[in-house]
Formats: C-alpha cells, structure tokens, sequence
C-alpha cells in the first residue's frame, strides 16, 4: 500500500493480460481478468483513443458529483475535501471539480489517458497522477473523503466475472476501504435500458445488444453497493446530459461515419467487423434518403425520458 501523502508517483501493474480489439472477429468479450495493462480497458484500446477522447467527450452531471459530495459526512466542507478520481481517463471529470476540493488524486489503466490528464491538470491542486488496474485501488486506508468513477466499471468485467459482477463488487469494497467514515463514493454509470437511446447504435443492434450485457443493470447496482457495505444508497439521472460535447456532435448524421468520432465511445468496441460494414451503409444511405432523422428522433425520445447515464452515491 502507499499513502496518499508522498509525493507525485506512479504505480504500474505489470499484469499480462489479453485483450480483443475494437470490432476483431473474436466471437465473445475479453475473458481476461481486470484490465489490460497497456490499453486500460479489457475491449478498448485507450492508446489511440485518448489522442481524440477529449474533441467529443465532456465532463456531464459534475453538479450531481459535488453536491453529493458536500453532503458527505466526512465533517470536511467541500473546499478542504481529499478526492479520488478512480479510472479518470484524460481529466475530463478531475479539471471539473478541482477548483472546488482541496486536492485531487487522479487514477487510471491507460498510461496514454493518465498523460493527458496530468497535462490538463498540471497546474491544479492534485496530489497525484497513479497508474493502476482496477478492481484494486493501491492507497491506504481512511485516505480520502470522496470518491468519484465515471463511466468506467464496464471496463472491468469480462466474460467470468459478469455474471455476478465480481469485480465491480470488489471495487465498491476497495473504495469503502480507502474512504473516511462518512465518506462519499459516486458512480457515473450507464445502464442497460439507458443504451437504447443511443441513437446511432440502432444502426448496430447486434453490438447493441452485446453491450447491455457488460452493464450491471439498476437493481443489481444499488445491491451491490450494499454488499459492499455501503449505505444512503441514492441516485440522479440527469435528462439533460449526454456523454457527448457540444450537443451537435452527438447529433451529427454523419458523426459515425469518422474513425475518430467513433473512439469517443468504447461501445462500437463490441461489434464485429461485419456489423460495422453494414452499420456505416445504413448510416451513409439514411443520410441520403433523411430516414436518419426519424431514427434520432426516436431514440432521442427514449434518451430524454431515462438519460444518457444514471449516478449512483452511497456513504463509506
């Protein structure tokens, strides 16, 4: 274990793991356990796409995660809170809230993302840039007060471990043990009925399909952050916010057809290459005909009654 308080470090796991490639014609998910260690996720090579992450992605919902936050019951106000960033890809989340806690310790498997990260946040109050692979967070005990992982512990799972989420579940526990008494742990997640309203996976229903399945669904979510040993279980789900900046990359008719627009999201990372052929037709040929707009519109009407992600938050 290492103590919050030393100085910058980093930690690498030096764990082979196997990993399948976005849309390879390997027929299931990765069987490996927790994540790669040179990609940072089991099925998504975040080398590459740390270099285009941030001209989409965007840190969404970060009122939810604060005032969550300060109704912690740590005793600390806001401003003076030690936080943890767990899986905080390239900072996106970890610039959000730094002007707001005391200090910030940002945590990743993508030694690409973990630099992109420390270069957004060079100059803010952070104690630390981590490498390391979840499920096990190499802090000690008691170290912070909150507690922050943003759409990362699909991530984590993989064809052995998902049927009970065991991973997901060991997470929960590390993260109980490195907070204070009190202390705040906020999930950003997507859930399984939310992945409907992701317009462009209709043009993919079979890697739709797939994907519900590295999600744990709601129920099962707010039970194991109680087998954790966590307890105020709650959670938000803001209708305003999608994963994507500004609106009108999201809604791009053509977004998916770039390389780089689809490396803002890990979900086309379980398809198939097949599936991704006929996907990118359909998607050229209703741009064509405008039968694209209708497809948006419906799922937008899913999205805007259940949202992109729900948060979750408990008390260590």
């Amino acid at each position: 274990m290492m103590s919050l308080h030393s100085a910058t470090r980093r930690v690498a796991s030096r764990v082979s793991l196997s990993s399948r490639r976005a849309f390879s014609s390997a027929p299931s998910l990765a069987k490996a356990s927790g994540q790669d260690s040179e990609r940072g996720s089991n099925y998504e090579n975040y080398t590459a796409a740390a270099q285009v992450y941030d001209g989409i992605r965007h840190a969404g919902g970060t009122e939810v995660i604060l005032g969550s936050f300060a109704n912690g019951g740590t005793g600390k106000p806001l401003h003076q809170q030690d936080v943890l960033d767990i899986g905080c890809g390239t900072g996106n989340y970890a610039a959000a809230v730094a002007p707001h806690i005391g200090s910030l310790t940002c945590m990743d498997g993508s030694p690409a993302m973990l630099a992109k990260c420390e270069e957004k946040l060079g100059d803010e109050r952070t104690s630390a840039f981590v490498q390391g692979l979840l499920p096990t967070l190499p802090f000690d005990d008691n170290s912070f007060d909150s507690a922050m992982c943003n759409v990362v512990i699909h991530h984590i799972e993989n064809d052995e471990t998902r049927p009970t989420w065991a991973n997901t579940l060991a997470l929960m526990k590390e993260a109980k043990r490195v907070l204070r008494p009190g202390g705040t742990l906020c999930f950003n997640h997507i859930t399984p009925e939310q992945v409907d309203g992701y317009w462009f996976l209709a043009y993919v229903p079979e890697c739709r399909e797939r994907w519900k399945t590295t999600l744990v669904p709601t129920k099962q979510f707010h039970e194991l952050l109680g087998e954790a040993g966590l307890s105020d279980v709650r959670r938000t789900t803001p209708l305003d916010y999608t994963l994507f900046r500004p609106m009108e990359a999201y809604l791009d008719t053509r977004g998916p057809l770039d390389p780089a627009w689809r490396k803002s999201t890990s979900m086309w990372a379980v398809g198939e290459d097949d599936e991704l052929t006929v996907a990118l037709r359909r998607i050229e040929d209703d741009n064509s005909n405008g039968l694209v707009h209708k497809v948006i519109q419906d799922c937008e009407e899913i999205r805007t009654q259940i949202g992109h992600t729900c948060f979750f938050y408990a008390q260590a």
